[in-house]
């Protein structure tokens, strides 16, 4: 499952770290991914509109998908207005509701990253320690 593990490589949001009541650190990691679970794939910067960034996107979920995962993008993975896939605060709102979605197991950026701090401000990170994903 190499292939399973390049996905995850370079994932920002890989764990946690929290202090158990003895007050020593502990690791959150989410569940591994297997086949048949979903890769929620968002655009926190910018989206993809470019006929060859297109063509990759399709032959990556269709590679993703042949290795028996389901794709679930968001509404802003193919949307790109002025260098940003859609407002600061969308983009956040889409990351979370992935999140918070518990039918989503890992989730992959699409593109960019050069905006992508401006996402923080509204960022949940208890959201994101309370539903840990790849």
């Amino acid at each position: 499952m190499k292939s399973i593990q390049a996905l995850t490589t370079y994932n920002w949001l890989v764990s946690f770290i929290i202090y158990n009541k003895k007050g020593t650190e502990i690791m959150l990691y989410p569940k591994f991914i297997n086949p048949n679970d979903t890769i929620g794939v968002t655009a926190p910067s910018d989206g993809i509109t470019r006929k060859e960034k297109i063509y990759r996107l399709n032959s990556a979920v269709k590679n993703i998908n042949a290795l028996g995962f389901k794709i679930k993008e968001t509404a802003n993975v193919r949307t790109s207005i002025k260098g940003k896939s859609s407002s600061s605060k969308e983009q956040a709102e889409e990351l979370m509701n992935l999140f918070q979605d518990n039918a989503i197991n890992a989730i992959i950026c699409a593109a960019g990253g050069d905006f992508l701090l401006e996402i923080l401000p509204y960022i949940d990170f208890n959201t994101i320690k309370n539903n840990p994903k790849w």
